[in-house]
């Protein structure tokens, strides 16, 4: 950003654009991928491949992002967890 003397926006409106081909765009691509990827495996869910690409989202704008099948199942997971954990917290509630 400083090099480019950009801003964030302006910064992830490269980020976002397939043309894009600039080095250091590129690297921030990857850099974000790797969160992804480690995040994942804190979670335990390693085997899920992110299929990290230019995909649309649901308003059409293109996008650097994990693939439409990668989200629903995160997404699935994550509800899953959220259920599992409020269950657990009120199972809790009532034994006080």
């Amino acid at each position: 950003m400083l090099a480019r003397q950009l801003g964030l926006t302006k910064t992830y409106n490269l980020f976002h654009e397939p043309e894009c081909a600039y080095a250091d765009i590129a690297r921030l691509r990857e850099l974000h991928a790797a969160m992804d990827r480690t995040i994942l495996a804190c979670y335990g869910w390693a085997e899920i491949d992110p299929g990290h690409d230019f995909h649309q989202n649901e308003r059409g704008r293109t996008r650097y992002t994990i693939s439409p099948t990668a989200r629903r199942e995160i997404l699935r997971r994550l509800l899953a967890l959220n259920l599992e954990i409020a269950a657990r917290e009120s199972r809790k509630a009532v034994k006080i």
